[in-house]
């Protein structure tokens, strides 16, 4: 109740001290699960309840680790309020951490260093992407190549790819006035309360903070048609929508998308790509089309986007002509073999593939 009382805005909670120093980012998250929001609502009289269960989740980790006193700590995830704190007190007791994750049907095992702990999901990092030979480099761009055309059209089963591309019941072309020859640049958005600081975020406050600065700083930007896309999975989620957080009247040069188009079309049709760290990065990359990406991400460092130096730097980008800046040639290739690497799986694994948890009657089945 303390702590409540001194919250007038949402970038306090940033700021709160914690147990252990443990980084407030962490908290914020939790509480825009809570509220399903994209912006913490500062007002929620359940707020002094959500930072009591957070600072619990801390003491019943401090618990664990003298009770047990382990030599190595295995966890689920690496975000949110019952795993985090667990993985932060263990990392500053040198207990080491191991991150059992799995994503697109692959295990991604992450051995979890106390300076990268923001990271909450495993992608191969810069300096593994150097190490890799010429070999390795052609087979992993070939198999990269496949499975995004895969992706593409479609044919995935991961349900994030099925939602943005498994569909199309409009014509994008009869939606868009006045585009004439101007680049049209799409903005891809995040789902606005899934844990918005996991990769370190530090440009923005969250995930409506960057969507509404893009929005004011494309406002007289005139040069380019802007279109704007939800999440895939926005409706799935619930909560709050693109349509709730951005103006109704809209001047003409700017778009919301239906949702019932196809990330294909909406490629097609767009001259660049603007997301946080969205998948549609790498697909747009891969495809040769321009990505800026708006901050840290899992993807921000393998040669295949532009990268704003800070929020500055991101809105004076936004009023240029910022896709003169992209090596066609060089990120395309780059993004396919990051593709190959992160999302493909091994041949020594086989069959032993796991569907995404939204399937888990299936996958007790099976």
């Amino acid at each position: 109740n303390q702590i409540f009382k001194k919250i007038n805005r949402p970038e306090d909670i940033l700021e709160i001290r914690l147990p252990h120093n443990a980084p407030a980012n962490h908290l914020y998250d939790y509480i825009i699960k809570r509220q399903k929001l994209g912006k913490v609502n500062v007002e929620d009289e359940n707020i002094p309840f959500y930072i009591s269960e957070y600072i619990e989740s801390i003491r019943f980790s401090e618990r664990i680790i003298e009770e047990y006193d382990p030599k190595m700590i295995f966890m689920s995830h690496v975000i949110n309020i019952q795993c985090y704190p667990l993985c932060y007190l263990a990392l500053k007791k040198d207990i080491k951490v191991l991150n059992l994750y799995g994503n697109y049907g692959v295990p991604r095992f992450i051995k979890v260093n106390i300076q990268d702990r923001d990271m909450g999901y495993n992608f191969p990092l810069k300096e593994y992407l150097k190490k890799l030979n010429s070999t390795q480099i052609e087979l992993l761009k070939e198999v990269g190549n496949e499975y995004l055309n895969k992706r593409l059209n479609g044919e995935t089963n991961d349900f994030g790819g099925k939602l943005a591309y498994d569909t199309e019941t409009k014509d994008i072309n009869s939606l868009i006035k006045n585009k004439g020859k101007k680049p049209i640049i799409a903005i891809y958005a995040s789902n606005w309360f899934d844990h918005p600081h996991t990769y370190g975020m530090r440009n923005f406050r969250d995930f409506e903070d960057w969507i509404i600065t893009t929005y004011r700083a494309i406002l007289d930007n005139t040069e380019f048609i802007w279109l704007f896309r939800a999440h895939p999975g926005e409706d799935w989620y619930g909560g709050i929508t693109l349509k709730d957080i951005l103006p109704s009247n809209l001047p003409d040069h700017i778009f919301i998308l239906p949702k019932q188009l196809s990330g294909k079309s909406v490629m097609n049709i767009s001259s660049g790509l603007i997301t946080m760290h969205g998948t549609a990065g790498l697909e747009y990359a891969s495809c040769g089309k321009p990505v800026m990406i708006a901050d840290k991400g899992w993807y921000h460092d393998a040669g295949f986007t532009i990268n704003p130096s800070s929020r500055k730097d991101y809105i004076d980008l936004l009023s240029k002509n910022w896709l003169l800046n992209f090596n066609s040639e060089e990120f395309q290739r780059n993004a396919k073999i990051f593709a190959g690497l992160y999302f493909c799986c091994p041949k020594w694994q086989k069959n032993l593939l796991m569907r995404q948890d939204i399937y888990q009657n299936e996958n007790k089945k099976n």
